[in-house]
């Protein structure tokens, strides 16, 4: 297993509106912020056919390595995905063994 220690601070930038931060301090958490749920569903159903092959490719990396990766919208932790995370069912059904998803979260930014 690779141990990779990871130092990060960009924006990206997608259609010339939305930004995505991913940051990281040297350690193995990897965060990935969007702003909204909004946005996010905006970005998958734009660029879907970009994003869907390369979530495969991304999660398999990740579990050669000692790195997980935080997804947060709206300043909420709403899934995880890597090493730290415990194999779930979602994982499972999905899978994607090391996913974790918290639905109470997501629920949450979705009524908002």
């Amino acid at each position: 297993m690779l141990n990779l220690l990871i130092t990060a601070d960009m924006n990206i930038v997608i259609d010339d509106k939305d930004v995505i931060t991913v940051t990281a301090d040297g350690g193995q958490i990897i965060v990935v912020t969007l702003p909204s749920i909004r946005t996010a569903f905006q970005i998958w159903r734009r660029h879907g056919s970009v994003l869907r092959p390369a979530v495969p490719a991304i999660t398999s990396r990740l579990s050669l390595s000692t790195l997980t990766v935080n997804l947060v919208v709206d300043d909420t932790l709403v899934a995880c995905i890597g090493a730290n995370v415990p194999i779930t069912l979602i994982g499972r059904m999905t899978n994607i063994p090391r996913l974790q998803v918290f639905y109470g979260r997501l629920i949450g930014l979705l009524l908002k």
